[in-house]
């Protein structure tokens, strides 16, 4: 996973082919959820959804010129609003041509849930088109996209004592080579190559060879891809590094850059934070990553009982002396960082802890809460 902060809207380029699978979940009016937000309704307007069908247009667009041929994208809203909903996908199969409706296969995959097909006819909205234009806000006219939309879902509220939901599932199925808005490889091999702008201080970077070794002799973790940031590991899969990170990419004002930095995006989060640094030496697995890590672990680790886990959470960590009458394993286990398991209810916990004149849970006031929860404990907020 990466996470990138952009405008939707302007997204740049991503290496080629494009992306496999997009998700837009676009801003909208919330009509759908009046169940838990009944505030709405006083301030719903029927002109609400014409304001957003622009940017939900837009948004749904880009993604589809960035989506390589073969791939998928999912469009959906929390709102029941045609105008948000089959307007845009209308829209969207007038200007994309190479973008068709699939089922999404809801009903399958989450049995029980009652749906709908996607609507047809609606209420016409504001002014009349003129006869050579197309009225983006009225039903569609063309035959071909009226026997699409029925391929859409509504999920409404009242029929599953839930909120709303729209969604429409579209396929890439043109015949090009990459997505919409990327240059073909040919093309690429002949662009003149650009000197990428100088990273960000603080940016994310392939951990060094010291830090995956660490990793490997340390914890007998071998066989991650490691980004590096300030006393923080984070693994990434090499599928990502490889395409999204080493991957060459096309400029919008002409030329490429190589592949070794996240230029043009605006990278936030690369990863998932797995580990915990001090002065450049490793310290201990992060709870964020633990659940990802703790299978791949072959040191450090040692079984827990939910008896002594609920000790610790209530009066806080033993001593060592006596967590290892309760943990045997711990005895000539070096000082720092653990991982304690626990089988619960059929259920894995990997819980990251600290061994020093005192064995002391690392973990922050959510996770100490859910791990309560699975304990059965009623614990203070």
């Amino acid at each position: 996973m990466v996470v990138t902060q952009h405008d939707g809207r302007h997204l740049p380029r991503c290496p080629n082919p494009g992306f496999d699978r997009v998700l837009v979940d676009a801003p909208c009016t919330g009509n759908a959820t009046t169940r838990k937000n009944p505030e709405i309704w006083q301030r719903w307007r029927a002109s609400s959804g014409r304001s957003l069908h622009t940017l939900q247009l837009d948004l749904a667009r880009k993604a589809a010129l960035l989506l390589r041929p073969g791939g998928r994208m999912v469009y959906s809203t929390c709102s029941l609003d045609p105008i948000e909903n089959e307007a845009v996908v209308a829209e969207l199969l007038r200007s994309c041509d190479f973008l068709r409706l699939v089922d999404s296969e809801v009903s399958k995959k989450c049995p029980g849930l009652i749906t709908r097909p996607g609507m047809v006819d609606w209420p016409a909205e504001g002014e009349v088109a003129e006869p050579d234009e197309v009225d983006p806000f009225s039903p569609p006219s063309e035959p071909d996209i009226l026997a699409a939309l029925p391929a859409c879902v509504r999920v409404w509220n009242d029929e599953n004592d839930s909120g709303g939901f729209f969604v429409a599932l579209f396929e890439n199925v043109g015949d090009f080579e990459v997505a919409k808005a990327l240059t073909p490889d040919l093309e690429m091999a002949a662009a003149w190559l650009k000197e990428p702008p100088k990273g960000r201080r603080h940016q994310q970077v392939p951990a060094a060879a010291e830090a995956v070794e660490a990793v490997a002799t340390e914890w007998g973790v071998e066989g991650v891809t490691l980004f590096h940031r300030g006393q923080r590991l984070a693994c990434l899969s090499e599928e990502i590094k490889n395409w999204f990170w080493s991957g060459e990419r096309m400029l919008r004002k002409g030329g490429k850059l190589p592949g070794g930095h996240w230029h043009p995006f605006q990278v936030i989060q690369a990863g998932l934070p797995s580990w915990d640094m001090r002065k450049g030496r490793l310290q201990r697995p992060t709870s964020k990553g633990i659940h990802l890590l703790g299978p791949m672990l072959r040191n450090h680790v040692h079984e827990t009982t939910a008896k002594l886990l609920s000790e610790m959470l209530l009066k806080g960590g033993p001593l060592i002396e006596e967590a290892i009458a309760e943990i045997p394993s711990l005895e000539g286990e070096r000082g720092g960082g653990i991982v304690l398991r626990l089988e619960q209810d059929d259920s894995t916990w990997w819980v990251p802890a600290w061994v020093g004149q005192r064995l002391t849970l690392m973990l922050p006031d959510g996770e100490r809460h859910l791990l309560g929860v699975a304990l059965g404990l009623e614990l203070e907020s």
